[in-house]
C-alpha cells in the first residue's frame, strides 16, 4: 500500500503523455491522452486527525457506464463531496484554461469518447452544431422523426412557387398552409439551398 502525506507527489513525466493539475480540484490531475487521474485518498491518519491525505502515486480513474452518444464522466471528490465531471471539460480547463462566457466543448472528430486534448476545443454554441451535422450526430430534414416532407419534396415545392398558391401546395403535399410559408421563406428547410429556379 503506497505510504500516505500531506503534500501531493509530482506530476508524472512520460515521453507519450502531458500531465497537467485540474484547477480547483487538489489532488486530480489530466493526461493529454484524455484520462483523468489522482493521487487522494480521503480520510483521517492513524492518529484519528481528519482532512485530506495523498498516496505517492497517481492512478487513472475509470469512466462511469455511459449509454451509447453520452459523454463520459469520473467521479471526484468536491467541497467534501463526491461529483461526477464530464471528461472533456476538466481536460479542457487543464490544458486550455476556463472558457469564455459563450463558449462550450467541441469533440473535433465527433466522437464524445475520444477526450485526447488534440481532439477537443472550446468554441461556440454555432461551431458544435456545425460539428453535429457534419459528423451525422443531429438529424436534420426528413431524417428527423417527425418530418412529414422529405429533400425532393421541398425542392419541388420551391420550384413551383410563387406560380403554384401555397394552399394548393399544401393540399398536394399533405401539409399545412403554414408549414409552405415555412419552406418557401426559409424559415424551415434553411439549409437546403434551391435545386433550380422556379418554373415559368
Amino acid at each position: 500500500m503506497p505510504a500516505k502525506y500531506d503534500t501531493m507527489p509530482p506530476l508524472p513525466s512520460q515521453s507519450q503523455r502531458e500531465f497537467r493539475h485540474c484547477p480547483g480540484l487538489s489532488g486530480y490531475s489530466a493526461s493529454s491522452d484524455g484520462y483523468i487521474w489522482s493521487c487522494r485518498k480521503i480520510g483521517g491518519n492513524r492518529r484519528g486527525r481528519p482532512g485530506l491525505i495523498y498516496q505517492q502515486e497517481w492512478r487513472r480513474l475509470g469512466c462511469r457506464p455511459a449509454p451509447a452518444c453520452a459523454y463520459p464522466k469520473v467521479m471526484v471528490r468536491h467541497n467534501g463531496k463526491g461529483c461526477l465531471f464530464l471528461v472533456h471539460r476538466l481536460m479542457l480547463l487543464a490544458f486550455c484554461g476556463p472558457p469564455a462566457a459563450n463558449q462550450e466543448a467541441r469533440h473535433l472528430d465527433g466522437n464524445p469518447a475520444n477526450n485526447a486534448i488534440g481532439n477537443l476545443r472550446w468554441g461556440t454554441s454555432g461551431e458544435n452544431s456545425a460539428d453535429a451535422l457534419r459528423h451525422g450526430r443531429r438529424n436534420r430534414g426528413e431524417r428527423q422523426g417527425s418530418s412529414k416532407l422529405t429533400r425532393e419534396a421541398v425542392e419541388a415545392i420551391r420550384r413551383q412557387w410563387p406560380q403554384t398558391k401555397q394552399g394548393p401546395l399544401a393540399r398536394k403535399f399533405g401539409v399545412s398552409q403554414a408549414t409552405i410559408s415555412f419552406i418557401v421563406n426559409h424559415h424551415r428547410w434553411a439549409w437546403l439551398e434551391d435545386s433550380c429556379e422556379s418554373t415559368p
